[in-house]
Formats: C-alpha cells, sequence, structure tokens
C-alpha cells in the first residue's frame, strides 16, 4: 500500500489508499493485541494513528473515520491497561477515544453497539484505578445501557452483561451506595439463573 501511496498522483485515490490501510493496521493493532503481541501491535498502531489523523484533518473526516480512529484509540489504551499495567497511560488514550465511543444511541450494527458497551466498561476499570471514581461508574453504566440495547434485539448474548453488572456491584459498594449495588447484584445473579437453566 505504502508503494501505492508514493506511486498515486490522484489526491482523492490518494485517501482513499490511506483509508485502505489505516483500516487495516487498525485491524492488525487488534489482532496483535489478541495474540499478546504488544511490541508489533503497538507498531502498527502509531502507523495507523499517522495514517488516521491525515484523514481526520482532511475532507476524509467522516463518522467511520472518527470511530476507527476512537477504536485506535481504544486499542491502544486497552494494550497500556491489560497488558503493560500502566492504567495512567490507558487512560489517556480512553480520553481520546471517548468523544465518539460514549455516545448513548445505538449503531445501526447492534454488534457494533455492544462492542462499544464493552470498550466503555473496560475504560471504567481503568478510570476506577486512577481514582476517577464517578467517571468509572458512569462509563460502566454507560456501557451496560448499550449492550442492553444489543441483547434486547437478539444481537449479543446476556453472558455479556454479567462482568458489567458485576463490575457495577463493585464500585457501587465501594462508594456506598448499597441500593444501586444491590440492584445489579440482582441483576447479575437473574443472570446466573438463566445460565442454570
Amino acid at each position: 500500500a505504502e508503494q501505492i501511496l508514493a506511486q498515486a498522483l490522484d489526491e482523492s485515490y490518494r485517501r482513499h489508499i490511506s483509508w485502505q490501510l489505516g483500516q487495516a493496521l487498525v485491524h492488525a493493532v487488534d489482532v496483535e493485541r489478541r495474540r499478546r503481541q504488544t511490541v508489533q501491535a503497538l507498531t502498527y498502531g502509531k502507523s495507523a494513528e499517522q495514517i488516521l489523523d491525515k484523514l481526520t484533518e482532511s475532507n476524509w473526516n467522516t463518522p467511520r473515520t472518527q470511530f476507527q480512529s476512537s477504536r485506535l484509540s481504544f486499542l491502544i489504551g486497552s494494550i497500556h491497561a491489560v497488558q503493560l499495567k500502566n492504567h495512567t497511560a490507558a487512560v489517556v488514550w480512553f480520553e481520546k477515544a471517548l468523544d465518539d465511543v460514549s455516545r448513548p444511541e445505538p449503531d445501526v450494527d447492534l454488534v457494533q453497539t455492544a462492542d462499544r458497551g464493552e470498550w466503555m466498561v473496560s475504560m471504567g476499570v481503568s478510570y476506577w484505578a486512577v481514582g476517577h471514581k464517578q467517571k468509572a461508574v458512569r462509563l460502566t453504566e454507560l456501557g451496560v445501557g448499550l449492550i442492553e440495547a444489543a441483547h434486547r434485539e437478539k444481537a449479543v448474548e446476556a453472558e455479556k452483561l454479567a462482568v458489567p453488572y458485576n463490575n457495577l456491584v463493585f464500585m457501587h459498594k465501594q462508594l456506598g451506595e448499597k441500593d444501586k449495588a444491590q440492584h445489579f447484584a440482582e441483576l447479575a445473579g437473574r443472570l446466573e439463573g438463566t445460565k442454570k437453566r
């Protein structure tokens, strides 16, 4: 792709190739993150960030481009949180993702809605770890709402809600909010009950 970019004379065509390359690199970051190949994932991430930044500064600044940029920021933040155990660095990346990711309305693609919900739940863990407890709760609750919306439409299984519900039980208990903790404990308990049937 880089060779094609170097040879392309038409600016529109160059941007189209850049978009394709940027998307491919974001997918590569996700693959390498899942494989726990941290160095390679971050290398791909740096390249993807450079490409997507140029696109968002151009007439290719579309919702799809913004979503890929947000997805990339989430993935890099996730690497810092999970693999490098650095929630402070993770939160810096998550801040870049929040404008697009934290929209409360569902996407046309409800699986993508559930993914965004799971991202916010993951972000909530890091915000909690660095002491931004109220923001952590807000993100987790917003994430739960998105996952629930996708579940209501049968796009994802109810089990996707188990971890978020239990996270909220923990958070609300720590904040002394017993009624809210009880509410999410009951929701989590219902999930356990349906699994046993």
